[in-house]
């Protein structure tokens, strides 16, 4: 995706995984050159995630521990929680 932060420095696009329902799940910027890109869309058509690019992105909000999914995923009690 390119969005405003891409054209501003330049050289990177913003990088989303969404879930089916479109929430994110974790998103990261990617360097534009052409090998890059095309390695990345080789490991997402063989459903493997690069992890590098998933080791520096962001979780999305909702995934997060405290957030609405991330609390279902990770199925932290109210005392878990009180320790974050």
């Amino acid at each position: 995706m390119a969005d405003q932060k891409a054209f501003e420095i330049g050289g990177q696009v913003r990088l989303v995984y969404v879930d089916g329902k479109r929430n994110v799940i974790r998103e990261t910027r990617v360097e534009t050159d052409a090998q890059r890109i095309t390695d990345v869309i080789m490991d997402w058509d063989q459903l493997n995630l690069p992890p590098d690019l998933w080791e520096e992105g962001t979780i999305g909000d909702r995934y997060r521990v405290t957030g609405v999914l991330g609390r279902g995923l990770y199925q932290l009690s109210e005392a878990d929680m009180a320790d974050l």
